[in-house]
């Protein structure tokens, strides 16, 4: 099954309110996202769709009370997709392509700090980090 197919799946379990079997699929789509990407970092469309597929597990972590678990993931995209916008051994491209992608994942950040601020403690020092963690290029 491809990755696009395995995500789909975890988007209709997801709508169905069906979160282990959702969360069972994002994380498989993830996997496969991976593998595509090792083999060709400098591939937009793998970097949004990994991105993607963490945003949709944090979701699902949501959706189930797991607030603190939704946090991680959302955190390990931005910080991975920062790590690529400084990474000097990527192209000019793969970096302004992971610029303006942490632009996303940082708004996603926000949003959940604003909404969930007083239910996770390490939700203000991990906003306030993520903040003040400055692209190097």
């Amino acid at each position: 099954m491809s990755w696009q197919s395995t995500m789909t799946k975890g988007n209709e379990c997801f709508d169905s309110h069906n979160w282990l079997e959702a969360e069972r699929y994002y994380m498989r789509a993830i996997e496969l996202i991976d593998l595509l990407w090792q083999q060709k970092r400098n591939n937009l469309e793998a970097m949004q769709a990994w991105v993607c597929g963490y945003q949709n597990l944090a979701a699902t972590y949501e959706q189930q009370g797991q607030l603190e678990r939704a946090l991680q993931c959302l955190l390990h995209a931005h910080f991975t997709i920062l790590d690529h916008a400084n990474n000097q051994a990527n192209c000019d491209n793969t970096q302004s392509n992971a610029v303006r992608l942490s632009a996303i994942t940082l708004k996603h950040l926000s949003d959940f700090q604003a909404k969930y601020h007083r239910q996770c403690t390490g939700i203000n020092r991990a906003h306030q980090y993520a903040n003040s963690h400055t692209l190097l290029h």
